[in-house]
């Protein structure tokens, strides 16, 4: 848990702030907002650290007007049926005005079966299309995978990278996002290869790098979800491609002894220069005492977004409205940049970066 300090910290959000420390004089329950998920993962402690230092914050700003706001976290242990009962919980209990989760997409997808028309959620945690349009209920506070897939095209054509390799999970959504990378990028597709990750054959990857190294790619696009064996052959064989992951990435490191040339794509830049975001981080370093990953920035930043529409909305419909209504001209500013949705509950306004995957020797100094 994120240990604060009692030192009030400038507010980010003048708007928010103005609106939730006015006390209307009524009740001093709390607003309660429930955190599903499973919680024991790098990128979901780091989502559950920004939670509760924006927890902390809106309350030490004086909460939602004049309630304390509470996050309960709940685990669906990454299980469907878990996940469905946890969410018929939540809608039977009148406390809870707000979901934000889940932290996997077969979960969310079962678990909004049962939220739709009776449980606003934003999710911080997932990019996968299928929840797009699943429900007027569910807000994606993530960039989506075709978002990511055109931040890597950028990528290439920013350093010139005309050939390519990808190399990706042989799902729907897989699939999905190396076609809509092939569709965008102008440059030369040398080796299209679908894997069978989560949990390749022994020896899978060493015969992927292989070839790629034979095909001679200056990019390897591999939007696949355990890297770390691919890095180790990479490193070993000494592929001279540059390797572009995806965000599960953020918790794996590369030998800096070794060759490679290795990033990944995150949901949000906090090597910006924004005031937001240089406050954010300064903020969650003397509260963690650790650096903060996009994640946690986005889970902070999606729980003051739910505390500001429960100030505005009030019950569970009116913080669904509020959300809904929200358009570019009227974007709430934030660490990730100004968030609002497109009327299929897609982000709109944080743009995924490529940064580089951290040396185990800066993962060891606890900084990346």
């Amino acid at each position: 848990m994120v240990r604060l300090g009692t030192k009030p910290f400038r507010c980010l959000f003048p708007a928010i702030a103005a609106l939730i420390v006015s006390a209307c004089g009524g009740s001093r329950e709390p607003v309660v907002v429930a955190a599903v998920g499973e919680w024991s993962g790098p990128d979901e402690i780091a989502l559950k650290q920004g939670i509760e230092l924006a927890v902390q914050q809106v309350n030490d700003a004086g909460g939602v007007n004049g309630r304390p706001l509470r996050v309960d976290f709940h685990d669906d242990k990454h299980d469907v049926t878990e996940a469905a009962r946890v969410a018929a919980e939540l809608v039977a209990d009148p406390e809870v005005v707000a979901v934000l989760g889940h932290t996997r997409s077969d979960p969310t997808l079962v678990a909004m079966k049962v939220y739709d028309g009776q449980m606003p959620v934003i999710n911080p945690r997932l990019s996968s299309p299928d929840l797009t349009g699943l429900s007027t209920w569910l807000f994606q506070a993530v960039p989506t995978d075709s978002a990511y897939s055109a931040a890597v095209v950028r990528f290439a054509a920013e350093r010139g990278l005309r050939r390519t390799a990808l190399l990706f999970n042989n799902t729907a959504r897989g699939r999905a996002t190396a076609e809509h990378f092939q569709k965008q990028y102008r440059g030369s597709v040398v080796a299209m290869d679908p894997a069978y990750f989560p949990a390749p054959l022994p020896g899978d990857l060493k015969t992927f790098v292989d070839y790629h190294r034979q095909q001679a790619p200056d990019l390897v696009f591999a939007p696949i979800g355990e890297p770390k064996e691919y890095i180790q052959q990479a490193q070993a064989q000494g592929l001279r491609a540059v390797v572009v992951g995806w965000d599960v990435w953020s918790s794996q490191t590369r030998d800096p002894s070794l060759p490679g040339d290795f990033y990944h794509v995150v949901p949000v830049d906090l090597a910006s220069q924004r005031d937001e975001t240089r406050a954010f981080l300064r903020a969650f370093r003397n509260a963690a005492h650790a650096e903060p990953t996009p994640f946690a920035a986005i889970g902070y930043d999606a729980t003051r977004l739910i505390a500001r529409a429960a100030a505005e909305g009030g019950d569970r419909a009116g913080i669904r409205r509020w959300l809904a209504a929200l358009r570019p001209e009227s974007a709430q500013a934030g660490v990730i940049g100004s968030l609002s949705f497109a009327p299929d509950g897609t982000a709109v306004g944080p743009e995924p970066v490529i940064v580089p995957v951290r040396t185990a020797a800066a993962s060891a100094g606890g900084r990346p």
